[in-house]
């Protein structure tokens, strides 16, 4: 009898290590500024110039990271598995004090964009269909608030891009943005840190001229007939000039598209980026084609 018991606490103990330990519920006491335990929310994307709204999903890979002033250097939440929702969830980790930093996706080496009060809108992009995915899956986020319950929005916006060239498979879209330098470079600045307050003396530092889109399904083509359309994220601002750039295995064309293009917070600027062959004149200067197509010189 007592080999029997035996056996059956030996099983019993070994369910019980195998089931997944979820950290309890206890909301955290906010008095004294300590959290391990946080509500995020993802607010819903309403992007000008599209119908319908976007939600963030939440999922097992997602985390964010809370930096405190006085408990907590770069502390990485993971959500609680079964709160996970539709654009809402519980982070569990690490106490944090104090003032917060609230950031996602977290990063190891730390966001010091996030601890300045900025978002980054990055360089390479991946590709989605849809603008409301690839504005809500192409950013970086932060808090707007600093207690147990973080809400996080977007502030940046969306450009599309028709490609209306006969190329198959293609890989990879570059946009750079500005006039085109003497030196072969661009004079403007499309993505980077940019601060949440628009107001601040610095609105994009570590700023980049040019944001690739790739990751594009394999054998994905482009034709004059039915043009490939391609979303870019955008720090907000008026972007006079575009030269897109698109690439397979075996070639790289490049294309210039006169604006301006305004681009706001959440949402699609009104002039489409139409991405055509154009036939260059070496007697005329940048844009002042004869059709006031871009026309850089050699």
């Amino acid at each position: 009898m007592k080999s029997v018991l035996c056996i059956v606490a030996i099983f019993s103990l070994a369910l019980v290590s195998c089931v997944e330990r979820i950290p309890e519920k206890e909301m955290p006491n906010v008095d004294n500024g300590v959290i391990t335990m946080i509500k995020a929310t993802v607010e819903p994307l309403t992007l000008k110039g599209a119908t319908g709204v976007g939600n963030y999903s939440w999922n097992e890979t997602h985390s964010i990271g809370i930096y405190g002033t006085t408990i907590g250097e770069n502390e990485c939440y993971l959500p609680v598995k079964s709160t996970i929702g539709d654009n809402e969830a519980y982070f569990f980790g690490n106490t944090v004090g104090g003032n917060m930093t609230i950031y996602m996706p977290y990063v190891s080496a730390g966001s010091p964009a996030a601890l300045d009060g900025r978002v980054t809108v990055p360089t390479q992009q991946n590709y989605y269909a849809s603008p409301f995915d690839h504005l809500m899956y192409n950013s970086t986020f932060l808090a707007e608030t600093k207690s147990e319950e973080a809400t996080f929005s977007y502030h940046a916006g969306l450009v599309k891009v028709e490609l209306h060239y006969d190329i198959p498979n293609v890989t990879e879209v570059s946009v750079f943005v500005g006039n085109v330098t003497p030196d072969g470079g661009y004079d403007d600045y499309c993505a980077g840190d940019i601060a949440v307050d628009k107001y601040a003396e610095q609105y994009l530092v570590n700023g980049s001229n040019q944001v690739t889109v790739n990751g594009f399904p394999e054998g994905f083509n482009t034709t004059i007939a039915q043009p490939l359309t391609v979303w870019v994220a955008l720090a907000p601002g008026t972007y006079e000039n575009f030269v897109v750039e698109i690439s397979n295995a075996e070639m790289t064309i490049s294309t210039p598209v006169k604006g301006p293009f305004v681009v706001e917070k959440c949402a699609i600027a009104e002039n489409v980026c139409d991405a055509k062959e154009v036939k260059y004149d070496n007697g005329v200067d940048d844009f002042v084609g004869e059709n006031g197509e871009f026309n850089p010189q050699n």
